[in-house]
C-alpha cells in the first residue's frame, strides 16, 4: 500500500508543478501584456504645457518669453525630434474670424513664427530623461499692437507608433503685463 501511496504523490507532486508551471507562463504573458502592450510601459509618458512672460517694452516691440516644458512620467527616455512651434498675434483692430479646415475653424491669428525650432539647429534633437521634467525657452519680440498671443507648440515621437503631440493656448497681453 505504500508503494501506491508513493507513485500516488509523486504523480500528484508532478501534476502540481506542471499546472503551475503553465499557470506561472500564462501570469507573466499577460503581466507582459498589460505592462508592455496596453499600459505601454516601454513608451515615454509626456505631459507638453506652454507658457509665455512678458518682460518688457520698447518703442519697437513687446519682449516675450515663449516656454515650453517636458515632463517624462514614464518609464524610457523621450528622444524629441521636430520640436518646432508657432506664434500668432491678433491686434485689437483685427476681428475673431474662423479660419480654414486645417485649423478645425478656430479663430484665425496672423503669424508671427511658423514652425520656429525650440532647440538650435545643431542639436537636430534633445531628450527627456524619465521622471524628469525639462524647460525649453525662446525668447523673442512681439509687435506692440498685439493684443493676443497664440503659442502652438508640437513635436515627434522617436517610434512610428506614438506619432506626435501638440499643446495649443491663447494669451491676452494685456493679462500678461499685469504679471
Amino acid at each position: 500500500m505504500a508503494i501506491c501511496s508513493d507513485i500516488f504523490s509523486k504523480e500528484f507532486s508532478d501534476i502540481i508543478v506542471n499546472y503551475s508551471t503553465v499557470v506561472g507562463g500564462i501570469a507573466a504573458g499577460l503581466w507582459v501584456l498589460f505592462r508592455f502592450g496596453i499600459f505601454r510601459e516601454g513608451y515615454p509618458k509626456i505631459e507638453h504645457d506652454i507658457d509665455i512672460a512678458v518682460h518688457g517694452e520698447d518703442k519697437a516691440g513687446i519682449l516675450v518669453e515663449l516656454e515650453t516644458t517636458m515632463n517624462n512620467k514614464g518609464q524610457t527616455r523621450h528622444e524629441v525630434h521636430d520640436f518646432k512651434f508657432s506664434l500668432f498675434y491678433l491686434t485689437a483692430d483685427d476681428q475673431f474670424k474662423p479660419g480654414c479646415d486645417e485649423m478645425n475653424c478656430q479663430v484665425k491669428f496672423n503669424p508671427l513664427r511658423k514652425k520656429q525650432s525650440w532647440i538650435p539647429k545643431k542639436w537636430e534633437s534633445t531628450f527627456v530623461e524619465p521622471g524628469v521634467c525639462q524647460r525649453y525657452s525662446y525668447i523673442t519680440t512681439v509687435p506692440k499692437e498685439a493684443r493676443y498671443l497664440l503659442l502652438i507648440s508640437r513635436f515627434d515621437y522617436s517610434d512610428d507608433e506614438s506619432g506626435f503631440h501638440t499643446a495649443q493656448r491663447v494669451w491676452n497681453l494685456d493679462d500678461l503685463r499685469k504679471k
